[in-house]
């Protein structure tokens, strides 16, 4: 059976899925564990054959740290959803815990062979990596005019959706 990990869940807890949050008080949360406090104790090694991460990683400190955990608890071949605020969105500022907005070369370092790999062991297949949006932006990309946009004006796309593959 597929183990799966709902990572950072708060009130969005999913049948099905291991659902963690660092608040204990919250109902269908059952396992505690703050993201921020590395390693992370409360899940072992090679568990997860999938994790959802639904606009969690923007609330983290330290992204290189949180994708190594992620690594470590997955098994090879895992499958990590993962959805961030994109960072010319209103959306990367709207709360007041977000720490950082994410483009779609956000999780480069992760791959072999890249300028920045050194700074991580963790090693990560990019499935996909697309730029998510309203309706509006849904006409933009149909008439392929959404990656101009994107790079000149502000708040064109609000949301970068990454499927991430574990490499051990």
């Amino acid at each position: 059976m597929k183990r799966k990990l709902n990572l950072g869940c708060a009130k969005q807890t999913m049948k099905g899925y291991d659902n963690l949050d660092f608040n204990n008080d919250l109902p269908g949360v059952n396992i505690v564990q703050d993201l921020n406090d590395h390693p992370w104790k409360s899940i072992k090694d090679n568990t997860y054959d999938e994790v959802y991460a639904k606009f969690i990683l923007e609330h983290t400190a330290d992204n290189i740290a949180d994708m190594d955990d992620l690594w470590r608890i997955c098994k090879n071949g895992a499958i990590i959803k993962i959805w961030v605020p994109h960072c010319n969105s209103d959306l990367t500022w709207s709360g007041m815990g977000h720490i950082r907005g994410y483009n779609l070369t956000a999780f480069d370092c992760f791959k072999e062979g890249t300028e920045c790999d050194h700074y991580a062991d963790a090693r990560f297949k990019t499935i996909k990596a697309e730029y998510c949006g309203g309706k509006l932006f849904e006409i933009f990309k149909f008439l392929r005019i959404h990656k101009f946009l994107i790079k000149y004006f502000n708040n064109i796309c609000a949301v970068v959706y990454f499927e991430l593959e574990v490499i051990k």
